[in-house]
């Protein structure tokens, strides 16, 4: 049985894959840089770059994963790095008052749903990034529910959060991004703990951002399911950059995923 839905997996993944590339196409003729970060120095990072490119799929992956918590308290701004600066399309920027930044963190389902607040106020809250008054406006509030109670269906409205299926939790915090409108989304280690159905409805969501025009930045240890979105991969040390690999060189990379034959 377990060895069926494996294969089932297998095959969904290819096939979705597959259109991703198809709709991706050939690679950008011009890259603009939406969010850069330089030089940055932290606990155990010394001189850190990178550059997230508009709309692109950019793996980020951490050798060690200390490097992995620096990476992520400068991005969401729980730390101020000792050195280096980051910035969104030029201007310098503090990432947890940037609303053009979005961050998905590790475990979402379990860390992004907040209970004692309805479904709404839930989801809502990448909104308000953009709409301060949004809590003070029903008006507002109702046009959104009526505009996405058909993809989410009419009866999580009425849901205590706490009844949530994992499937609903996953499309509530990926939905809460999308009306947030960020130029950046970062995904902190999606693939991880999810089960086989779970990693298809995470990568689809994905795919949803990358279809909004959002840059989506994964940071991740394991590649597997990862790379199937990128565009882009770079593996980090504490001293920085070690290796970037783009798409069209990903068949020479040894991934152990069943679909890696289409890069090739």
């Amino acid at each position: 049985m377990k060895s069926e839905i494996v294969q089932s997996y297998t095959i969904e993944f290819d096939k979705i894959i597959r259109n991703h590339i198809g709709r991706c196409g050939a690679a950008r003729q011009e890259k603009k840089t939406v969010l850069s970060l330089s030089r940055i120095a932290g606990e155990v990072l010394t001189d850190f770059t990178m550059e997230v490119y508009e709309g692109e799929c950019l793996v980020v992956q951490n050798l060690d994963e200390q490097v992995l918590r620096d990476i992520l308290s400068v991005l969401c701004g729980d730390r101020k790095p000792k050195k280096g600066e980051i910035r969104m399309e030029g201007r310098a920027i503090h990432p947890a008052a940037c609303k053009d930044l979005a961050l998905i963190s590790a475990d979402p389902t379990r860390t992004m749903v907040f209970q004692g607040m309805s479904y709404l106020d839930n989801l809502c809250m990448g909104l308000a990034r953009r709409v301060p008054g949004i809590w003070k406006n029903t008006r507002m509030k109702n046009s959104v529910r009526r505009e996405y109670e058909e993809n989410l269906g009419e009866d999580v409205f009425l849901m205590p959060v706490e009844a949530l299926e994992e499937k609903q939790r996953y499309q509530l915090v990926y939905t809460r991004v999308l009306l947030q409108k960020p130029k950046v989304v970062v995904c902190v280690q999606p693939f991880r703990g999810a089960d086989l159905t779970h990693r298809v409805l995470i990568w689809k969501m994905m795919e949803m951002l990358l279809d909004r025009g959002m840059a989506v930045v994964i940071l991740t240890i394991n590649l597997a399911d990862s790379m199937s979105l990128a565009d882009r991969l770079i593996c980090v040390s504490k001293e920085g950059i070690v290796q970037e690999v783009e798409k069209e060189a990903f068949g020479s990379l040894s991934i152990a995923a069943p679909w890696m034959d289409l890069y090739r």
